[in-house]
């Protein structure tokens, strides 16, 4: 469907722009320009023109006051106040070296750069993606190097740490924080440190992830997960068997990641020492702050969820996710395939319970919930 759409948008484009040439052709400016008009995007009023709603339901349009707002509405989402002071990581002299972790490669920097999207936005440093391209031998040496520093010591550089985001309307009259989503600006180099962590983690979650995680996995997308609903479903019609299902949609999901029960996690399952406690640092360390239209918010200390815009951030959702079902939901559920207990099937923060009988679905719902 995604690739029908988009070969029509494609299409629809063309035909355009073929009109808008041909019009100018024949001297027909007037049917260039109204034809041209069709491209543009219609105008909607900034951030500030119409305002935005404090906590009381007044309308601030004030800068500064504006400003402040954004900032609370950070602080109160993310949960400053209880944030941890610490997250905890064994000292370095318990852990055997070959625990630590291997140091990173230049075949490993390199295939990070590689991934980088074009057209990227850059983050608060202006350094654009095609600077690494242009690299060569003596420039990924470099590189290579000084990320390997980050990782030896599990210190961030400032730059690395910081987060600036633009806050976009999802409606035309947005009045409200919350009526916006928010996009990061991230250093591109933070990235390609991000990228080589994601791939490490991901060779050791794939056979911690069951087969009812879908999401941000490769082979796992949203059509691999509407089939086995499907699947589960016509079987269930053959047979004649009852199947209970309720459809859960968290709220804020990605912003409430509990890190200290992350990194019990991350300890579980066995992800090496260095990583860990670049992982933890990264958190501790990070600080973000809104660009509106005529000004920006001072810099914000977080105490919850997961990095927005972070590449890493995708995994470490669907472990807290795994972990916190499985914990939520252990001894419950009737529901069976091939004599397994099925209780869920997710997709990044969207969950599907599953019960043959009503009264068990409630029971698994008021654990979980």
């Amino acid at each position: 469907m995604k690739r029908a759409t988009d070969n029509a948008k494609k299409e629809y484009l063309e035909n355009i722009c073929n009109n808008i040439i041909e019009f100018q052709r024949t001297g027909r400016s007037d049917l260039m320009y109204m034809k041209t008009k069709e491209l543009g995007w219609k105008e909607t009023q900034g951030i500030q023109n119409i305002g935005i709603e404090d906590s009381r339901g007044n309308r601030i349009v004030e800068q500064s006051q504006v400003l402040k707002i954004w900032e609370n509405y950070f602080t109160e989402l993310h949960d400053r106040p209880n944030r941890s002071v610490t997250l905890e990581v064994e000292p370095e002299e318990e852990v055997d070296a070959d625990e630590k972790g291997p140091y990173i490669l230049q075949s490993e920097v390199e295939k990070a750069i590689k991934e980088i999207r074009n057209k990227k936005a850059t983050g608060d440093d202006d350094v654009p993606r095609d600077v690494f391209k242009l690299l060569g031998e003596g420039g990924l040496k470099i590189i290579t190097k000084l990320i390997n520093t980050i990782y030896e010591t599990g210190e961030w550089p400032k730059d690395f740490t910081e987060v600036t985001m633009i806050a976009l309307k999802k409606k035309p009259q947005a009045t409200k924080c919350s009526d916006h989503r928010t996009i990061s600006l991230i250093a591109h180099t933070a990235k390609i440190v991000a990228k080589i962590l994601r791939r490490r983690t991901e060779k050791k979650i794939e056979g911690v992830l069951g087969e009812d995680q879908f999401g941000f996995r490769r082979g796992k997308g949203t059509r691999d997960a509407i089939g086995m609903l499907r699947i589960i479903s016509e079987r269930t019609l053959e047979i004649d068997e009852e199947l209970s299902v309720c459809f859960i949609d968290w709220q804020k999901a990605f912003d409430r990641v509990n890190w200290t029960k992350l990194m019990q996690i991350l300890k579980e399952i066995d992800i090496d020492w260095r990583e860990k406690k670049l992982i933890s640092n990264l958190y501790m360390a990070q600080s973000v702050k809104v660009r509106l239209n005529r000004g920006e918010t001072r810099n914000v200390k977080i105490g919850r969820g997961v990095r927005q815009g972070c590449c890493l951030s995708s995994i470490l959702f669907n472990l807290h996710s795994k972990y916190l079902t499985k914990g939520a939901l252990e001894g419950l559920g009737d529901f069976k395939i091939g004599g397994q207990i099925i209780h869920t099937v997710k997709y990044a923060d969207d969950l599907v319970l599953l019960a043959k009988e009503e009264k068990v679905l409630q029971d698994m719902m008021d654990k979980l919930i």
